[in-house]
């Protein structure tokens, strides 16, 4: 891990903290200009806007659900796998 490494970790952690500044000014400026109801109301609806994007990205992605506890056999897997017996 050379210099360059932590270069890139304090450049990212400036960058994290300019960022989380900003947010909580906005999110207090709002809580300020319409109340809690409202400010929560604010925060609520962006909460779900970023949970509806990252719905949205992740769409097209194959799900494999993990396997149930009474009968595995029942759940799809991917890859390759041998028959049973071999």
């Amino acid at each position: 891990m050379g210099i360059g490494f932590w270069v890139k970790v304090l450049v990212g952690a400036v960058a994290a903290a300019i960022g989380a500044i900003l947010a909580i000014l906005l999110i207090s400026s709002v809580f300020v200009k319409w109340g809690l109801f409202g400010g929560l109301l604010a925060l609520a609806v962006v909460l779900i806007l970023i949970g509806w994007i990252t719905d949205r990205r992740r769409a097209g992605d194959a799900y494999v659900a993990p396997p149930a506890d009474h009968d595995a056999s029942l759940t799809p897997r991917r890859g390759t796998f041998p028959p049973p017996g071999a």
